[in-house]
């Protein structure tokens, strides 16, 4: 029996894909250059090869943008707009 996972019922709307080597590299510069948690940082690395401002997650840094990518924690409704 074959299980169905969730993220592959929502790879074609959320557009998820392969960690790459180049997102790998930028993620390892992000942590270095930023202090960025891994798993943050390769979030970061792929907003910022493909050219995203905006993230939005409750657990990233939220402040001034990194690298010309902005994390935005959309529950705090103070500072949730882009």
């Amino acid at each position: 029996m074959r299980m169905r996972t969730p993220s592959r019922r929502l790879r074609p709307v959320v557009g998820g894909g392969d960690v790459t080597p180049p997102i790998v590299l930028e993620a390892i510069e992000g942590v270095r250059r930023y202090r960025l948690a891994y798993w943050d940082a390769q979030i970061w690395a792929a907003a910022k090869l493909n050219q995203i401002e905006v993230i939005y997650s409750e657990d990233g840094p939220t402040g001034r943008p990194i690298g010309g990518v902005r994390f935005v924690n959309p529950l705090d409704t103070v500072r949730a707009t882009p």
